[in-house]
């Protein structure tokens, strides 16, 4: 699978990471994104929306920084993000992730972690 950055200078930041967060193309092949259980996750982040969805089959992370500010944010311990596939990013380029996030301003991504 190959990963897709998403980068316009057309589209205002924020609208960027909102696009990216819900690309049709990536819904409409990735089923996980639409029937996936849903968990939130840093709920009590006020600057970044983060999530997973999972079926039996796949879980993914999705990751979205709703600030002008570059932040460090730590995820879960119990999250195996040593094995993070990128499926769609804006922003920083990744190829993976690691348990503390670097986020650019309005940085979104979307990961399968299995």
């Amino acid at each position: 699978m190959s990963t897709t950055t998403i980068t316009r200078a057309s589209d205002s930041a924020l609208r960027l990471t909102v696009n990216t967060l819900h690309s049709p193309r990536l819904f409409e092949t990735n089923p996980t994104l639409i029937d996936g259980q849903f968990e939130l996750l840093l709920a009590d982040h006020p600057q970044v929306f983060a999530y997973l969805r999972k079926t039996n089959s796949e879980t993914l992370l999705v990751v979205g920084n709703l600030s002008t500010e570059r932040l460090t944010v730590p995820l879960p311990d119990n999250l195996p993000t040593g094995s993070a596939q990128v499926l769609i990013c804006s922003g920083t380029p990744r190829t993976g992730i690691s348990q503390r996030l670097e986020l650019a301003p309005y940085d979104a991504f979307i990961v399968s972690l299995s």
